[in-house]
């Protein structure tokens, strides 16, 4: 398949780099072009608008540095957007692991999609600027955006795990401030509620 994504990864400090080197890795093999950010600390959002407007390939998405992608994830995804132009975004199932977990084949996440997510770079061009405003949870207010947009075309799900998601107590999206909790927990039910199929 033909290199068709841009995906971006937001490099913080304190990453691991046998982490990051697994996460480049994962991607070698995708039809994807990577482009290695420094992360806007305090404001996720910030730091997806400017990883979304890298490169000009029709499809754009991201990968954390401290997690990686399984084979194929990408390929589908872009296979699904060339094929379904009416769609908007297309996202997958994904595993949950901790520090130096395997992947066990019992915890694929059957909620809304987190991550794997691939966007049609022109659905969500309109959205940058908003998205630079909110420090956290740009994603799930990203998605909710889409439905608004877009409805039941916002989102094609893949029903398999393409993505190994690592949850940690150092990851950034736990360093939330209290006082941002009311407004994730609004916007990942919001995200959470879209029609999937």
């Amino acid at each position: 398949m033909n290199t068709m994504i841009d995906v971006h990864i937001l490099n913080m400090p304190n990453d691991r780099q046998d982490w990051a080197k697994q996460c480049e890795t994962s991607l070698a093999q995708e039809p994807v072009i990577v482009h290695n950010l420094d992360g806007v600390i305090g404001n996720v959002g910030a730091g997806r608008a400017l990883g979304f407007a890298q490169g000009n390939l029709p499809f754009v998405s991201y990968v954390d540095p401290d997690d990686y992608v399984l084979p194929g994830g990408f390929a589908a995804c872009a296979k699904i957007l060339t094929d379904h132009p009416q769609i908007a975004c297309v996202g997958t199932r994904e595993y949950r692991i901790g520090v130096n977990g395997e992947i066990p084949a019992y915890n694929c996440s059957h909620s809304g999609p987190h991550h794997l997510l691939v966007f049609r770079r022109d659905a969500i061009l309109p959205e940058l600027d908003r998205l630079s405003t909110l420090p956290h949870a740009p994603e799930p207010w990203l998605m909710a955006r889409l439905k608004q947009r877009f409805g039941h075309c916002a989102l094609w799900l893949i029903d398999e795990p393409y993505y190994v998601w690592r949850v940690h107590d150092q990851g950034w999206h736990l360093r939330t401030r209290v006082e941002h909790a009311a407004f994730m927990r609004r916007l990942r039910e919001k995200a959470d509620g879209l029609d999937l199929a």
